[in-house]
């Protein structure tokens, strides 16, 4: 049995405490032992891979995410680590998410739930070409299912595809990136646009990607103009998810806030940058981020004077010479 799988819907990892011998002494690791102390035991139904969605009822330990990061990301762990070829490709996997998180290559994408009104805003992890392959031998390591609390119900439609090791790692991946973002947010400064009401799309979309909710409500299911942004702002992100360092242009076509949604974004990645640089080195998250982190850094230069028309230069260097007063001689001349 799976010793450890991924809780989505509330962004922690579960342990079970009935892991099988052949989990590589995963029940004697005193790394495992040091995580499970973070959290509170409970009961969970893991997920399996199969041709139907089966699961089955375990007990164990839930730890939040948050707290699992700066105990795998230390560098004093590497012994412990290597005692378990589950918790090294699980290691691997919340690194890379931090270094993602920690470089700004993050961006969001909207999805629907279901087919009614409720939609989700959430950040995603731009992988380059080698990250990718990382990633593609992680998933072949990492023996990690998902699991649900009792009283989630269960939703075939939504996790059937999600079961298998690749998809389960890449869930996890940007599961990571969008909690670094909305507690760096939480630490730091929440973000807002000037002069944008609450009820405007772009106010509400930055709201999403930023606060404890990623919800999104459309007016009725059948919300041409809220589908229409949003296809808008998931084709704005979708060059840069694909490998480009930035999308194409600053905002969305129909973005209306005078702030670009670039700024934005880098407004939000630079926080949680600092909150991923803090994780890497083995310390937990603080509880604030510094306020020098809160502000973009701007660069000031120095501002170049119109240049003025031939005419007028020729103009007001002969009005100097009139102003000039005359000496005896030029007025004996004249």
């Amino acid at each position: 049995m799976n010793s450890i799988a991924f809780v989505p819907a509330s962004r922690a990892l579960f342990i079970a405490d009935s892991a099988s011998e052949s989990s590589s002494g995963m029940q004697h690791n005193a790394l495992l032992q040091r995580i499970k102390a973070q959290g509170l035991s409970t009961q969970a139904r893991m997920l399996l891979p199969g041709t139907e969605l089966a699961y089955r009822s375990a007990s164990g330990v839930m730890v939040e995410l948050i707290d699992v990061l700066p105990i795998l990301a230390d560098p004093a762990s590497e012994p412990a680590l290597a005692e378990s070829r589950e918790l090294t490709a699980l290691s691997k996997l919340l690194r890379l998410a931090l270094s993602v998180t920690e470089r700004g290559q993050a961006w969001p994408k909207i999805s629907r739930l279901g087919a009614g009104t409720r939609y989700v805003a959430r950040w995603k992890a731009a992988l380059s070409g080698s990250e990718k392959a990382d990633m593609a031998r992680l998933s072949h390591e990492l023996r990690m299912v998902l699991a649900e609390l009792p009283n989630t119900m269960l939703s075939s439609e939504r996790w059937q595809s999600a079961v298998t090791g690749q998809r389960v790692a890449y869930l996890l991946l940007d599961a990571t990136v969008d909690l670094l973002v909305r507690e760096a947010c939480r630490r730091g400064a929440q973000v807002r646009l000037a002069g944008c009401a609450a009820s405007m799309w772009e106010q509400r979309l930055v709201s999403a990607l930023c606060g404890d909710k990623p919800l999104m409500l459309a007016s009725a299911p059948s919300d041409e103009t809220f589908t229409q942004l949003v296809e808008q702002t998931n084709a704005w992100s979708r060059s840069a998810l694909d490998g480009a360092a930035r999308p194409l242009l600053p905002s969305p076509e129909s973005w209306q806030a005078t702030e670009s949604l670039q700024q934005v974004s880098s407004r939000m990645l630079r926080q949680a940058g600092l909150l991923s640089t803090v994780i890497l080195t083995g310390q937990p998250a603080p509880r604030m981020l510094p306020t020098a982190a809160w502000k973009l850094e701007s660069t000031h230069t120095p501002r170049k004077q119109a240049a003025l028309p031939r005419k007028l230069l020729d103009e007001a260097l002969q009005l100097l010479r009139d102003s000039r007063p005359r000496s005896p001689d030029q007025h004996q001349a004249a």
